[in-house]
Formats: structure tokens, sequence, C-alpha cells
């Protein structure tokens, strides 16, 4: 089983500096490029596991998630909005679980209680795959 709770990181630097950068003017700009996506390598691997991801999102919640749930080949995503006093830096969250063929919604709860349920649907999606 692969779960990917949240991008490494989305972008990277296109060039690195092996020493410090000096200032120079107000404002200073870099180049980011697509950093390589782990979830969709393992998903791609010959003998890929069990693919669990997650996804945050401001908008478009279902049909966001949905879409990265098909371009990754994933076999369950959960996701949830994201805002001021949503999803990040509170103590507690709501999410909906998609697979193929499913979903469940977990309503606002605390974050350690939530994870449980969440392992607890995993395992029981494993547990029917197997049959």
């Amino acid at each position: 089983m692969f779960i990917a709770a949240a991008a490494v990181s989305d972008y990277q630097p296109v060039s690195f500096q092996t020493k410090k950068i000096k200032k120079d003017g107000d404002s200073m700009s870099i180049t980011l490029k697509a950093a390589p996506d782990i979830l969709a390598g393992v998903t791609a691997g010959k003998q890929r596991p069990f693919c669990v991801g997650f996804a945050a999102e401001t908008d478009d919640v279902e049909a966001n998630a949905l879409a990265k749930m098909k371009n990754k080949d994933l076999d369950m995503i959960f996701a949830n909005q994201v805002g001021p006093g949503l999803g990040f830096e509170v103590p507690v969250n709501s999410l909906t679980a998609y697979w193929p063929g499913g979903k469940k919604h977990f309503a606002i709860q605390d974050k350690l209680i939530l994870a449980r349920k969440l392992v607890d649907l995993i395992a029981g999606r494993l547990a029917g795959q197997a049959n």
C-alpha cells in the first residue's frame, strides 16, 4: 500500500546556487519547473501497490479529486476543501473519500479521529479487493 498524504513539492527551482545569493535590488524572481510526481511514478510501476492520494482543493473539490484519481490511476482519494479555517492550521476537518464506483463523506470532526476512520476505510477497501 502507498499513501501519498501530500506532494513533496509541486514545483522546484530550474537552477540551484551553490553560494549565497547576495541582495541586489528590491525584488528577485525565481523560475520554477514542475517537480517529479512521486505518486504518478508509483502508480505507473509494474508491481504497483494499492495507491491512495489526497486532494486539498480551494474549489470544485469533487471534480478535481475525481480527475486526479483518474489521471494518476489511484485506487482511492480523500478530498477536502481548504481555505480560511478549513483544512490547515485547525484541529478538525471534513472530507470525502472516492474510489471507483463509490464515495463516503466524513463530517467535520477531530483530525485524529478522522485519520483512524480513514485507515479503517482503506483496510475495508483492501479486504474487499482481495475477495
